[in-house]
């Protein structure tokens, strides 16, 4: 049984990890996180994806406590659940048509760029505008899970939106119900909220007439006016631009340093949510061990070093992914990315020179073998 610290033992607080006393935050301005020890650490993740604006925005903002998410997670549970048994009532040939018929899909869930799990797996170019042309051609509505991906609507008469890390792929191309969320509030407070396109509304206020269901805190005033003012600033300090070139900046700077690393299998994103992957043998694409957590001591080193990165947040049955994210705040300078990729490739050098020297020993035999085997 794991002995706990006794931070553990006293807090009524349920924590994620309870293998090591978690750091203690006394203060943060920016993307700078100021330890109780006086340490300083550089925050690459911002809540993660949340604090779009920095710590400690300095004007004035609403806050506001005592939420209650309501009762209404049952359904939601629900999707992407898959059967441990099914009765094999149908044929191959009357699959496709019991499942995947007219008036039997009722809406297709997507993110626009997945998040904790798969880590900023981007879809192929064109998915997005094609499956809403499926969804059209069967009556099924597109819902879009953008909570990471902050979404300003800039006509709503054509569903042309900008979304913060996806714009190029999704113009033109309207969700019939987007999700969004943590940088909405900008970590001023917790929310939340649905999109929904006009025809949605027009059924349910002129057909059904009332919206059944809800949750407790809806449509908060304070909640609310907190919302506006994040979306204010986003747009008086032009922090779009910001996160374009900044975004750009970024990507350059990881194809540079970060991909070439031995370990390193995979760089992907868009704007400022990015994501490292690493394998343990890129070539051949073969993770690490599922008992390996490569990517948690990525983050622990990193904030050895100064630099907060999240590690992924686990992985499904045997497929084992080991990732750590940077989604900086939006406010994010030239230099800050700079220092972020530094510290980055000083953490993920000082993780993988183990492995690198397990695997340099591991080939000597068959190189002394190939030395040896003429003189035999």
């Amino acid at each position: 049984m794991m002995s706990l610290d006794a931070l553990f033992e006293q807090s009524h607080i349920f924590h994620r990890s309870f293998s090591k006393k978690p750091l203690y935050v006394a203060s943060a301005s920016g993307l700078i996180l100021t330890l109780d020890s006086s340490s300083q650490i550089l925050d690459a993740t911002g809540g993660p994806a949340v604090a779009c604006l920095g710590h400690n925005q300095s004007e004035e903002v609403f806050l506001f406590r005592d939420t209650s998410p309501g009762g209404t997670c049952t359904a939601i549970l629900c999707l992407g659940m898959s059967p441990s048994w099914t009765l094999a009532t149908h044929t191959d040939a009357s699959f496709p048509e019991k499942a995947l018929g007219p008036g039997t899909v009722a809406a297709l869930f997507a993110e626009t760029i997945a998040g904790s799990t798969l880590a900023c797996v981007l879809a192929v170019p064109g998915y997005f505008q094609a499956m809403r042309g499926v969804c059209d051609k069967y009556g099924a509505l597109l819902v879009l899970d953008e909570v990471r991906t902050l979404t300003f609507a800039k006509n709503q008469l054509t569903g042309y939106r900008y979304c913060v890390v996806w714009e190029e792929a999704v113009q033109c191309m309207c969700a019939d119900i987007q999700t969004v969320g943590k940088s909405l509030g900008g970590s001023f407070i917790p929310l939340s909220s649905i999109l929904d396109h006009q025809d949605i509304f027009e059924v349910v206020a002129n057909v059904s007439g009332s919206l059944a269901g809800g949750h407790t805190p809806q449509a908060h005033p304070v909640a609310c006016a907190s919302a506006l003012t994040v979306q204010r600033i986003v747009s008086r300090d032009n922090l779009l631009e910001n996160i374009r070139t900044m975004g750009a900046l970024l990507e350059k700077l990881l194809r540079e340093f970060i991909e070439p690393l031995l370990l390193v299998g995979n760089v992907r994103g868009r704007g400022l949510f990015w994501a490292v992957e690493c394998m343990l043998d890129r070539e051949t694409q073969t993770p690490f061990h599922l008992d390996d957590d490569f990517s948690c001591k990525i983050k622990d080193t990193g904030l050895d070093v100064g630099l907060n990165v999240p590690s992924n947040m686990g992985f499904v049955g045997m497929q084992k992914i080991d990732t750590a994210a940077i989604t900086p705040p939006y406010i994010v300078t030239e230099t800050e990315i700079r220092t972020i990729v530094e510290l980055l490739k000083i953490a993920i050098e000082r993780v993988s020179e183990p492995y690198l020297a397990a695997r340099r020993h591991a080939q000597v035999p068959s190189v002394l073998q190939e030395r040896v085997q003429p003189w035999l």
